[in-house]
């Protein structure tokens, strides 16, 4: 086996600096293969450690021309074997989860690794080359066999709204639109997270309640980090704007400043 493997990411894996996300990045990222990547993502989780502002999932009610922008990078080391995968797949669900390697081995003590958890799951997304006529890989057979063993109590219809498809199947398989970019990973992961939309009609947020979330907790980090990293979505001018016209401006640009610097 000797597979490569990237990461979708779209948020604050990307960005954030804290001790425990930083030194994973450094430790199994190559950051300079970071690529940007268009993908069917929205803000539409409320995120309690984010002051109850909303942070981003997938959608697939999301139009093409709606499509938002996260980023694709690939890890240092080759998959060689399952044991690696796990190993690999582990430390982005432990960040994830932001625990540190003490925390994780605390926590996980004697339980069987598994890709989900309360309120996310990491999905995998195979290079469409593997598949067709006449073609047959069992390493990647025994990847996907793998995956869908290392699902628990697993229902993929917990990650969309109603009446919206899941962008993640039964098995923990993903699909995206493959483009040239893609071509030299095998295989790639990304981190699916449970909407939760905290809207009276359950749909996804509007930009107003978007950035009213915002002003109520006078929180824009999340916000201005995910811009200035160019993690992007089709509500992002219409949200600056009610920012900036409707709540706090004054508070939203000086966070604005201090991220240029």
């Amino acid at each position: 086996m000797n597979l490569k493997l990237g990461v979708l990411i779209i948020g604050s894996l990307l960005w954030d600096t804290s001790k425990k996300r930083k030194s994973w990045r450094d430790t199994h990222l190559n950051m300079k293969s970071k690529i940007p990547v268009t993908l069917p993502i929205r803000y539409g989780r409320i995120s309690s450690s984010r002051l109850d502002n909303y942070t981003m999932v997938y959608s697939k009610n999301l139009k093409k021309d709606e499509y938002g922008q996260g980023f694709l990078i690939g890890f240092k080391n080759d998959i060689k074997n399952l044991n690696g995968l796990k190993e690999i797949s582990e430390h982005v669900i432990r960040i994830e989860r932001n625990k540190t390697k003490e925390e994780w081995g605390l926590n996980k003590l004697g339980e069987p690794f598994v890709v989900n958890w309360n309120w996310g799951v990491l999905g995998i997304c195979i290079n469409p080359k593997h598949f067709g006529k006449d073609k047959q890989n069992a390493d990647i057979e025994a990847v996907l066999e793998f995956w869908k063993n290392s699902l628990a109590n697993f229902d993929p219809n917990e990650f969309s709204i109603k009446g919206e498809a899941s962008m993640v199947d039964k098995n923990g398989v993903f699909e995206v639109d493959w483009t040239e970019e893609m071509n030299s990973f095998d295989f790639l992961v990304s981190t699916f997270i449970k909407p939760d939309t905290g809207t009276q009609d359950g749909d996804y947020p509007n930009s107003e309640t978007v950035a009213r979330k915002m002003y109520e907790g006078n929180y824009y980090s999340y916000f201005i980090n995910n811009l200035k990293n160019k993690v992007t979505t089709f509500q992002d001018e219409e949200i600056e704007e009610m920012i900036k016209a409707k709540y706090c401006v004054s508070q939203y640009l000086i966070n604005m400043e201090k991220q240029k610097n």
